[in-house]
């Protein structure tokens, strides 16, 4: 695969990793921040480039999730930038939520910014959403008390019968929500 071409001279190349710079022989096991993460957005305003991101967490020293927000290292005339030799950065996520011991989803589950600067996390496997400020802590907690056929298809792991794939905050003044206050 030819890597010239395009915007940034790198053609189809891949433009930027971060978090297991062993994948590309930049570093070792005790450099790596993401195990088997999903369910990436974008956040930031003018000139800035942030991802938020679920890290399931399976395979650390001990399973635990996070939800980690990274501010990636873009210059809109260069591209990322990285230095010869080294890894990806940024060194470590500019914010994290984690909690050892009870916050873990070994698969599904999500997270979402809200416009006040906290954040929305769905636990998947165990049914649970909560909200964290910057500070990390929880604002409210609920667990999904309704249970629905989980049946799976021969072979495949059985999925928790409370289990939630995602959680979304929409606003009350969104048009579906004021909508169906109209209706009532």
């Amino acid at each position: 695969m030819e890597n010239d071409g395009g915007r940034f001279g790198v053609g189809g190349g891949l433009l930027y990793r971060w978090g297991n710079p062993r994948n590309y022989g930049r570093g070792t096991s005790a450099d790596r921040w993401l195990f088997y993460q999903h369910d990436p957005t974008w956040l930031g305003g003018a000139g800035e480039l942030a991802l938020l991101l679920f890290n399931n967490g399976q395979g650390r020293d001990g399973d635990y999730s996070s939800v980690e927000e990274i501010h990636l290292p873009f210059d809109a005339k260069k591209g990322f930038e990285r230095e010869p030799g080294r890894s990806y950065g940024p060194d470590q996520p500019s914010w994290i939520y984690v909690d050892r011991g009870t916050f873990f989803s070994s698969f599904i589950s999500g997270a979402q910014r809200l416009p006040n600067g906290n954040t929305l996390i769905c636990e998947g496997a165990e049914g649970r959403v909560f909200e964290v400020t910057p500070e990390a802590e929880i604002v409210w907690d609920f667990l999904n008390p309704v249970g629905g056929d989980a049946r799976t298809p021969k072979g495949q792991p059985s999925v928790p019968a409370k289990a939630l794939f995602r959680a979304t905050r929409v606003a009350l003044d969104h048009p579906a929500v004021a909508r169906l206050h109209a209706a009532r």
